[in-house]
């Protein structure tokens, strides 16, 4: 069974319903080897979630979804680095009315590294790929009823064993030390030989 690596839980207001509990036990009961938690311009249940795929025996992948100024990306951290990139990526959200201008784009063209972008909008993907290149960068298909897995910027579709993108599984820095997170590198990154399709999920 493939990962979902765009779902929303209850800290996405308004677009989640479910608890991180909940969405571990269920990944657990149908076969899902690793699930994401991309809530909307927010970490805030990532420690959470976390913990509760650690006690259903799922593996979690850290991220958000980021929406501002029409453009929206889902980020998933793939190391320490990437999820110091998203954490930054939601600060630069949240704070854009405060702090001044912020455009996603630029934000994701300059700080991305660590990170596995997902982008529905051709022009946001186009944009990405002409300031900064396709690392790391995937193509999100939206379709009426079942998706297409994502593609890379600048490639086909990544081919894999397990069906979890490698270097996407999120584990705790240190134990007692809540909201602090590294990634376990579970072989190449998403752009080289050994990933594998990673398929999304509505909110």
């Amino acid at each position: 069974m493939f990962p979902h690596l765009h779902l929303h839980t209850w800290f996405s207001f308004g677009f989640g319903a479910s608890s991180p509990g909940a969405l571990a036990e269920a990944a657990t009961e149908r076969g899902i080897p690793a699930l994401a938690a991309t809530d909307t311009n927010t970490v805030a249940g990532a420690v959470e979630f976390q913990a509760a795929c650690e006690a259903a025996g799922v593996s979690p992948i850290l991220g958000a979804h980021l929406s501002h100024g029409g453009e929206e990306a889902v980020v998933l951290a793939e190391d320490e680095p990437g999820w110091g990139a998203a954490c930054r990526a939601v600060t630069g959200v949240q704070w854009a009315e405060r702090a001044g201008p912020f455009a996603l784009a630029a934000q994701l063209a300059t700080d991305r590294r660590g990170l596995c972008v997902l982008v529905r909008s051709p022009e946001l993907l186009e944009r990405l790929v002409r300031l900064s290149g396709p690392e790391g960068l995937w193509a999100e298909p939206r379709h009426a009823r079942r998706r297409a897995p994502p593609r890379r910027a600048g490639g086909g579709h990544q081919r894999g064993g397990d069906g979890a993108p490698r270097g996407l599984v999120a584990a705790p820095a240190a134990r007692g030390h809540r909201g602090e997170h590294d990634a376990r590198r579970r072989g190449s990154r998403v752009e080289g030989q050994g990933s594998s399709d990673p398929t999304s999920l509505d909110p």
